[in-house]
């Protein structure tokens, strides 16, 4: 029995680029690898047993919620301080250690939710 969890969102899943975070017994992972890779993408992990696959999953969306609320949260510090948000996120792309398929991506996140509600904007 194998359990096999996707990440990558909707980018990765348009471009056949999912990855899959898989669970359950080696021999059997080996020899259904190559039809999964197919169907979905190249990386596809085995990441222990039965279940590992979906921990592996709730970790990793762990850690993309966390750096999101990480980085909103630097955006409200430096709107707070004065700093134009929209000319300062340019140059700083490539500091934020962030990656949520692509750059563009994570300049429409923090802009979008830093004006939907924030006490800041």
């Amino acid at each position: 029995m194998l359990e096999a969890t996707l990440t990558g969102g909707v980018h990765a899943l348009q471009n056949n680029n999912m990855v899959s975070l898989a669970g359950g017994n080696k021999e059997i992972f080996n020899e259904w690898k190559e039809l999964i890779q197919d169907a979905i993408g190249e990386v596809v992990v085995l990441c222990g047993d039965i279940g590992a696959g979906a921990i592996a999953k709730v970790v990793s969306n762990m850690l993309a919620f966390t750096n999101m609320v990480a980085a909103s949260e630097c955006m409200m510090i430096a709107k707070k301080a004065g700093l134009d948000l929209e000319n300062f996120l340019m140059p700083s792309e490539f500091l934020l250690v962030i990656h949520l398929h692509g750059k563009l991506l994570c300049h429409i996140f923090l802009i979008k939710n830093m004006k939907r509600g924030s006490q800041w904007t």
